[in-house]
């Protein structure tokens, strides 16, 4: 069910933004913040119920979406990382490096997060407060527009072997298993804001859902221009096989288009 419009943060006004805000802060109260954390470190593991490097990439992430909108009662807004060339504001700086990277500032200086136990498997609190970022380090740029419209130009949704090795496809272009400079796109805007957002457990720091929305943006852009419908996956993707820990949501019932303020 529509929440609303997804809008560019960047031109929101500051009421607007503290609706979003308020909802992030509900989220993360009622417990819903952090089970979605945990179910994308579930979604990383490699096994059968990966979301990443495979074609159900955008339509799993777009329902993901869809369930923290439920819980935040607001639309998730879009950072357009082609023309916001940094973090986006209001969302705490960068790291302390004297802190481990820790963010210091903004509303989510005091939040706490989940993180993989990698000896036992299970997904545990953070025994530590506070969200960590280390922007370009691991990539030392954002995306640009050019870049992005060498995505957009992809006519074939996905291709064989449909992994993050496939050099033709929209999905591996955007989320950038292939394209240059690697890591490309998707997976260079994760490796910039860098700390938690390199990790499983990548929506502890709320920019997550920031970029992700742009990502989703993206793929309806490219929708408009290829086809609604336009998706190609082997038959244990198919567009109406369920989809790993969505609760039984196929690709194609996220086929349709989310309102947004304006497509790419």
């Amino acid at each position: 069910m529509a929440i609303g419009v997804r809008r560019n943060w960047a031109t929101m006004s500051s009421t607007d933004r503290k609706a979003v805000l308020n909802g992030l802060q509900s989220a993360k109260n009622s417990g819903r913040y952090d089970q979605l954390t945990t179910l994308h470190q579930q979604a990383m593991m490699g096994n059968a119920n990966e979301w990443h490097k495979r074609p159900i990439l955008l339509p799993a992430h777009r329902w993901f979406l869809t369930q923290l909108e439920s819980a935040m009662g607001v639309a998730m807004p879009y950072w357009d990382w082609t023309t916001s060339r940094s973090l986006p504001a209001g969302l705490g700086g960068n790291g302390d490096p004297t802190q481990g990277y820790r963010v210091t500032t903004g509303p989510f200086a005091t939040w706490s997060g989940v993180i993989l136990n990698t000896s036992t498997g299970a997904v545990e609190q953070r025994s530590t407060v506070g969200i960590i970022r280390q922007t370009a380090t691991y990539a030392t740029s954002l995306p640009t527009a050019t870049q992005l419209a060498a995505v957009l130009a992809q006519s074939l949704y996905d291709a064989s072997p449909w992994t993050a090795s496939a050099t033709t496809g929209f999905r591996n272009w955007l989320e950038g298993g292939t394209g240059n400079p690697k890591p490309a796109m998707h997976n260079r805007v994760h490796e910039w804001v860098g700390g938690d957002m390199r990790a499983g457990t990548s929506p502890n720091d709320p920019v997550f859902w920031f970029h992700h929305a742009n990502i989703d943006r993206i793929w309806a852009g490219w929708q408009t221009r290829w086809g609604i419908t336009n998706y190609a996956a082997p038959a244990t993707q198919g567009p109406t096989v369920p989809m790993p820990l969505t609760g039984g949501v196929t690709p194609a019932q996220m086929f349709p288009i989310p309102a947004y303020d304006q497509l790419p």
